[in-house]
């Protein structure tokens, strides 16, 4: 064998011992998307696994408190014509984040920052809960979301009577969501939601005045995906309601944690990126609330004579997540923001 063999060969198992190295890092359900067939990895995107800097990143005191959402794309059950045409896939867990970023309890993280993790088949929604959440924890979610699309259709009944008639039209929205708590893998209540708006009018009064919906109804192949004749029509109205009908499910489930019991909520211990807090159990809290920590407030002195006039008001320095509720009176956290501003003693509050 000659030198330029040999070269060739220590060459190839340099690189794939570094690949190994760089594989082995990742959380096992990602693995897959880089030891995959090289077909595999194009249709999965997965020409780069590395973290988002967002997904890593310090978000700011405001941010950090957010609950962080991450819809997946929804499998497509409906039976209407539109369904190849439509990216409803995409586009309804589009609409429903869109619509649950208008809370500002909320950061929504959009579905196409999954897609690039994506198999072609997760693409059209066919994903299970671990691999959801697996991917959910790598983008630095909190919770995350998915499911499936039971109705998106607009219809059309007509009724005659001896003496008038008329014509009703509906657009009917239904979905049906799975959300999981990306913290300690628990699942939340499904959110089912079924919105239908309709619109009735007379023939035999007016006969025109269902016309435009006689249109709409006929030619609805017609209607681009997110356009104002979209939003408009029937079927983008109920998908509207339905989004709002969401948005107050998820408020009801994951909200603000409760005001804790003991008078004084504090960090009594740090160890690295964790602390321990003097609340638990007893306080009602759970797995992924978050909670701002505040300074006791800097001792202020005359700038002439140096004596000591007080203390300013205390100031939020970080933010921490409930990782393990251990007992009544004490829980681990994850310190997310201002590790290094942190000190023992430090109060807690809900936010």
């Amino acid at each position: 064998m000659n030198f330029r063999s040999q070269f060739k060969y220590l060459f190839m198992w340099m690189s794939l011992s570094v690949l190994g190295a760089c594989i082995s890092g990742l959380d096992p359900t990602l693995q897959t998307l880089v030891m995959s067939s090289d077909a595999d990895s194009l249709a999965a995107g997965s020409r780069s696994v590395a973290r988002p800097a967002w997904a890593t990143e310090g978000r700011g005191d405001t941010a950090a408190l957010s609950q962080v959402v991450l819809l997946l794309p929804m499998k497509d059950e409906t039976t209407y014509l539109k369904r190849s045409v439509w990216p409803v896939q995409t586009g309804i867990p589009a609409v429903l984040g869109d619509s649950l970023a208008t809370n500002p309890f909320y950061r929504v993280l959009p579905v196409d920052s999954a897609a690039v993790f994506l198999t072609e088949d997760e693409r059209l929604g066919n994903m299970g809960a671990d691999r959801a959440i697996a991917i959910g924890r790598f983008l630095g979610a909190d919770w995350v979301l998915f499911g499936k699309i039971k109705g998106l259709t607009m219809d059309r009944l007509t009724a005659t009577v001896p003496l008038g008639g008329h014509r009703r039209y509906s657009g009917v929205a239904r979905v049906h969501l799975f959300l999981y708590n990306v913290v300690d893998g628990r699942r939340g209540p499904d959110i089912v939601v079924e919105e239908e708006i309709n619109s009735k009018r007379t023939g035999i009064t007016n006969p025109a005045s269902h016309v435009h919906l006689d249109r709409q109804f006929r030619y609805i192949d017609q209607i681009s995906w997110a356009t104002e004749d979209f939003t408009t029509s029937l079927v983008g109205q109920a998908l509207a309601a339905c989004a709002a009908r969401f948005v107050e499910q998820v408020a009801e489930i994951v909200k603000p944690p409760p005001t804790p019991g003991v008078s004084e909520p504090k960090i009594i211990d740090i160890d690295g990126d964790s602390a321990y807090i003097n609340i638990g159990l007893a306080d009602g809290i759970q797995n992924g609330d978050k909670f701002g920590v505040w300074d006791k407030g800097r001792e202020l002195r005359d700038p002439e004579t140096g004596q000591s006039l007080g203390y300013a008001l205390p100031r939020r320095v970080g933010v921490v997540q409930v990782e393990q509720v251990l007992s009544d009176n004490l829980t681990l956290a994850r310190i997310l923001d201002g590790q290094a501003s942190i000190l023992q003693g430090y109060s807690i509050r809900p936010e």
